[in-house]
């Protein structure tokens, strides 16, 4: 017979499922003992029960054992207890101790038979819990500083919603301490799930907000149940949380009119009649309930119910707490002005002459409202004149250009001749009501119209046809009276700051004749436009007031004129440009005021280059210039010569006592005054080659020797054209027009041809003649002459001024025979004037101008200019 043996594992199974599975270690230092059949110990030779402890990897052994019939009774370490037995059809992996008392079933063991199926699971309690909170902010999350909520009960349930029974069949429960913690300890490793009851006055916060899971609320809003959990063997699932809220719904309107939250008049924007309002509702949950879309109303008590969200916050159609929509509604400002004041009665009687300075203003004043008043008439042509305004017995006349001294009841208004118009300008905003016309004549039909413009009895306008069109109203008042009468005009109560009265202007047979003596107006007062945002959500409402008024119409226009982009406001600032370049002129148009003006309404112009059309930035591009917005017009010309003669003459003298010959290409310097010259000879041969000469200074003047000439003997130093052409080269030390010259020794002839320019500083860097240098000068003329004689030669009529002259013998003859000598010459000293226009814009009457200049380069010498003279 050959000893047995049995052994196996005892291993901790962490999931509580029987099994022996992957990953689940063994148990060390576990007491086994072997036992018979019948539970007694099985003794060894010395009588003592025979027993062992796992070893670390959780395995144990009995062996040497006679065959037979045994079993294993293991003891679980404290903490632990075993798993369910006999799981499976597995005996080699499941655990095979009796829960109740550690015991295995009964194994008989054959000769040399070892049995390794004696198994052990063990498993330590489970347990779960963890915090009950006050979510004060309402977002599902354990903030710091949120507080436990104490003597909340908590139900431990099976994963279908059932109570967990103790041993006693009583449901287990438990309540928070006073911190808000829970716990259930000593469970069985399984699948479990929690209930919280919420205490009254308060609801459970969102659940599983974020993705942290320790921090956030597990509880079901709707039943305080919390998801399922497995424990396993020894966790503790310390995540179960609960956020308890007391449902304080609350909702907050702010309202916003144009982006300004105008709660009170005072801080009401300035909307002008007939633009855009735009109200702005934003609409915050203040508290701590959250509400779905359909529970939320806006409503304006002016403008209905307001359904246009321009903003949903995170777009999940719930208003969370701390989350804010935003609403939006539009409308047309109105026009807020209304008569409401008191009404005062302007008298226009005087005693003045029937005559007298067209153009004058008369001033009237009724209460604390003044008006200046003025006279116009406009021709058949529609071109408007300035008139006499004279104040009668009878009220306001009009003497025209065309009535002469106003006699014989010519000086009312009236359509006979000319259309008369009365202009009123006001110190402030009225409505014109009615106006008593007395002195009438066959007729009294009017056309008047009314409007604003900015501060008309500050800044008085002269009437247009344009003017008039930009005016707010127009109307005829007719009758078929001859008597004094009370017209009833403006039934529409437009308020204004300017009104204009003329007899009928649209009369097939004009036969109107009247005097103004009384208007009657009202004063205005303008309005506030109030209207109240209220929304509405279940539990909660909120309201917020917005105002607007009218806006103060101020219109403004500026212009900024630049010459080639300088700002050349004064001569001292002007641009510095040559004769013949290009000039830019900008100008920028800037609505400096508060009133639009399209593009139809605005006209540029300049006083020396006529109307301006040509516009580079048109600004955003829409065709109206709004406030504060530029638009840049632009025109270009050619800059023109500003160099005109002073008057002061100087006179060179060119004698000398030089020898006939000597090197050539030289040069000699005069001087006359402050201006200098220098001097120096050329010949051209029949091929057009230029070399330089030898420029003598004798007693009758400058000559030439030049090299077909020998020494210059037989009166060949003169300048002459018989072989070779001769010429002399001036360059000044500045702009000069030549004058005139006196030429002696004259042999033959003394005809001459002659050339003024300009050159870069030719008295500090000298130039060489040849027939393109010739060509670019600016003027050449002939002077001829048939006498012998010494003579004064008048060249540059023209006055063309530069700091280049050449004067050479006649270069043009069949027959050359000019000889002669350059004695004297006279010039006359020059000045750089200055160019200056005036760029001007006008917007519906308002207007606006800039100078701007422009001068010649110092250092720039000018030629003529078209006319031949100076510019």
């Amino acid at each position: 017979i050959q000893p047995a043996g049995l052994g196996d594992f005892v291993f901790e199974d962490t999931n509580n499922n029987g099994i022996q599975d992957a990953g689940e270690n063994g148990v060390a230092g576990v007491l086994v003992k072997l036992q018979n059949p019948d539970g007694s110990a099985v003794l060894d030779g010395d009588g003592n029960p025979i027993t062992t402890n796992t070893a670390a990897d959780g395995s144990y052994s009995f062996t040497g054992l006679t065959p037979g019939e045994y079993k294993v009774m293991f003891v679980a370490p404290d903490g632990f207890e075993f798993t369910t037995a006999n799981v499976g059809g597995n005996d080699s992996i499941d655990s095979d101790a009796d829960p109740s008392n550690g015991m295995t079933q009964t194994v008989t063991l054959s000769s040399g038979e070892f049995n390794d199926t004696l198994d052990a699971g063990l498993i330590q309690p489970a347990g779960l819990g963890d915090f009950v909170f006050e979510d004060t902010n309402n977002n599902g999350i354990q903030d710091a500083g949120e507080n436990g909520v104490a003597g909340v009960l908590v139900k431990l349930q099976n994963p279908d919603g059932s109570a967990v029974l103790d041993g006693d069949g009583n449901p287990i429960t438990t309540n928070t301490a006073a911190d808000g913690s829970y716990s259930f300890t000593g469970l069985t490793p399984g699948e479990y799930k929690v209930m919280f009851v919420a205490p009254d006055g308060f609801e459970f916060t969102t659940a599983n907000v974020g993705g942290n899971d320790s921090i956030d609320s597990d509880a079901d809003p709707s039943n305080g149940m919390t998801q399922t959990v497995t424990l396993s063997s020894g966790e503790f699932n310390d995540t179960l949380d609960a956020g308890l809220i007391q449902p304080n719904p609350s909702i907050d309107i702010e309202k916003f009119t144009n982006g300004v939250d105008a709660d009170t008049p005072e801080e009401a924007p300035e909307i002008a009649v007939g633009d855009t309002v735009t109200w702005t509702y934003e609409v915050t949950n203040t508290g701590n309930v959250s509400f779905d879309a359909s529970e939320i109303v806006v409503t304006d008590d002016q403008e209905g119910i307001i359904t246009n969200i321009i903003n949903q916050g995170d777009g999940d159609n719930i208003l969370a707490s701390g989350e804010t929509w935003v609403y939006q509604k539009t409308g047309i400002a109105q026009n807020l002005t209304g008569s409401g004041g008191g009404t005062e009665t302007f008298n226009f009687t005087g005693n003045s002459g029937l005559d007298g300075s067209e153009g004058n203003i008369r001033t009237f004043s009724a209460g604390d409202i003044s008006v200046k008043t003025s006279a116009f008439s406009r021709d058949s042509y529609g071109v408007f004149d300035q008139a006499f305004l004279g104040s009668f017995s009878s009220g306001l006349g009009v003497t025209d250009a065309s009535e002469g001294n106003g006699g014989n009841g010519l000086h009312r208004v009236d359509n006979v001749y000319r259309d008369n118009y009365v202009l009123f300008e006001f110190s402030e905003s009225v409505v014109v009501d009615r106006t008593l016309l007395a002195s009438v004549g066959a007729d009294s039909d009017i056309t008047y119209w009314v409007g604003t413009v900015n501060d008309p009895f500050n800044n008085h306008n002269i009437l247009s046809d344009s003017f008039l069109s930009s005016l707010d109203f127009s109307q005829d008042n007719n009758t078929n009276s001859s008597s004094a009468r009370w017209a009833d005009i403006n039934n529409g109560e437009v308020a204004g700051n300017v009104l204009v009265i003329a007899a009928a202007t649209s009369e097939s047979h004009p036969n109107d004749r009247f005097k103004i003596k009384k208007l009657e107006i009202e004063q205005v007062e303008s309005g506030i436009y109030q209207n109240t945002g209220t929304v509405e959500a279940d539990g909660a409402t909120d309201s917020d007031l917005s105002h607007y008024v009218n806006l103060d119409l101020q219109p403004g226009i500026d212009i900024e004129k630049f010459t080639n982009g300088v700002d050349a406001d004064t001569p001292g600032a002007a641009a510095v440009i040559a004769a013949g370049d290009t000039v830019t002129w900008t100008y920028e148009v800037t609505n400096t005021g508060n009133v639009s003006f399209n593009a139809s309404d605005i006209s540029v112009t300049d006083d020396m280059e006529g109307a301006i059309t040509h516009i580079i930035d048109k600004g955003d591009g829409d065709n109206i210039l709004d406030a504060g917005e530029t638009w840049v017009y632009q025109e270009t010309g050619i800059a023109q010569n500003l160099t005109a003669p002073t008057g002061e003459t100087e006179t060179f003298h060119f004698t000398g006592y030089s020898g006939l010959d000597g090197p050539d290409g030289n040069i000699r310097t005069f001087s006359a005054g402050d201006v200098s010259v220098k001097a120096s000879a050329f010949s051209r041969d029949h091929y057009g080659n230029f070399d330089e000469a030898f420029l003598g200074s004798f007693s009758s003047g400058l000559g030439v020797t030049d090299a077909s000439e020998g020494n210059g003997g037989n009166g060949l130093h003169r300048v002459d054209n018989v072989y070779n052409d001769n010429y002399v080269l001036f360059e000044f030390s500045e702009t000069v027009v030549v004058d005139e010259a006196f030429l002696d020794s004259v042999g033959a002839d003394s005809d001459i041809t002659v050339w003024v320019g300009t050159a870069d500083d030719p008295f500090h860097s000298h130039n060489i003649l040849s027939d393109s240098f010739l060509n670019d000068l600016e003027f050449m003329e002939d002077n001829n002459t048939h006498s012998s004689n010494a003579r004064w030669a008048d060249i540059n009529n023209g006055e063309v001024a530069g700091n280049i002259l050449v004067i050479a013998a006649a270069t043009s003859e069949s027959h050359p025979d000019d000889r002669f000598k350059i004695r004297k010459l006279e010039v006359e000293k020059v000045e750089s004037g200055i160019y200056q226009n005036v760029g001007t814009v006008n917007a519906l009457g308002l207007t606006d101008s800039d100078l701007s200049s422009y001068v010649n380069p110092a250092s720039d010498i000018f030629g003529a200019n078209s006319n031949g003279g100076y510019a």
